[in-house]
């Protein structure tokens, strides 16, 4: 898929995304986060944001930021952070293969289904490792049957991210 695929698809789901995947999506995106176990202070980038739907399981004594890059997604989660008063998280239309925040910059790197949609994902992951720290984690929540294949295959491809990876939930 090309990223203007990418948009087109995601553009045309915003305005029911959360109805058709909050169900599924919720739980298993918790799960990665209470793994990761957020503290006071801990900065967080989010890769495909989204409509926000991870917004509320953040605690407010961290820092997130969320890149996506379909504008309508982003204009649903920008609505969701200002109705609900989520001032810890900021919104950026960002490419995940182009991520403009500087080296070293969060504690941890959070890729909720994500990976099976990004056209080139070893860039995608070289550039959510640069702007990790190095001590810092990676979580993601892959699609059950995704084309990455088995956790073993994932675990190869993602070692090189950090040298501690949780998977929120999964089929593995």
């Amino acid at each position: 898929m090309d990223k203007e695929e990418i948009r087109k698809i995601y553009s045309r789901y915003a305005a029911v995304y959360d109805v058709i995947f909050s169900q599924s999506f919720l739980p298993r995106i918790r799960l990665g986060l209470e793994k990761i176990g957020i503290k006071k202070g801990d900065t967080i980038i989010e890769v495909g944001v989204g409509t926000g739907l991870s917004f509320p399981l953040y605690p407010d004594s961290c820092v997130v930021a969320g890149i996506d890059i379909t504008r309508k997604m982003l204009i649903k989660a920008k609505d969701k952070k200002e109705k609900r008063g989520f001032d810890h998280i900021s919104l950026f239309e960002m490419d995940a293969e182009n991520i403009t925040f500087a080296d070293d910059s969060f504690d941890y790197a959070v890729v909720p289904f994500v990976v099976s949609v990004v056209p080139d994902l070893v860039l995608m992951m070289s550039e959510i490792r640069r702007v990790k720290k190095k001590n810092g984690n990676y979580c993601d929540q892959p699609f059950p049957e995704q084309e990455l294949g088995s956790y073993e295959a994932r675990k190869t491809l993602f070692s090189h991210v950090s040298e501690t990876r949780v998977e929120g939930g999964g089929a593995d």
